[in-house]
């Protein structure tokens, strides 16, 4: 059974192959969403190794928090705008879960001791919008 799905498996991956949410190559075997270049090019920001970080100073004075970070730099027209565009206007929601995890695996690796992830709150007609 278990070759017999294997088999499958790489026969669809022939037709059909899972490609790179940014680069559009064909992925391989354990990648997600990116390819492996592509992850590597991610502009991750690493603030989780550092308690005082750029994220910290940016939201400081606007809200009561005692540490914050991002998962990785935003610029228009870059890789993070590609992929937050297809999760929302696409429904990508494999993006979702690629980012997520990377998230996750950042904060099991944090500095300091992470208490909650707080998201950004969406306007009630975009939410009813795309869903999520």
């Amino acid at each position: 059974m278990f070759g017999i799905t294997k088999y499958l498996e790489g026969l669809s991956h022939l037709f059909y192959p899972k490609l790179c949410a940014v680069c559009k190559t064909a992925l391989i075997h354990q990648e997600e969403v990116l390819c492996l270049s592509c992850e590597f090019d991610m502009p991750f920001t690493h603030f989780h190794k550092h308690p005082y970080n750029e994220a910290v100073s940016r939201l400081s004075g606007r809200f009561p928090f005692v540490q914050a970070a991002s998962l990785a730099y935003f610029h228009e027209e870059g890789m993070l705008q590609q992929l937050i565009h297809q999760l929302k206007y696409q429904q990508q929601l494999n993006i979702g879960r690629y980012l997520g995890k990377q998230l996750g695996k950042a904060l099991l690796d944090a500095t300091w001791k992470v208490d909650a992830v707080v998201v950004i709150p969406l306007h009630k007609k975009k939410e009813a919008l795309r869903r999520f």
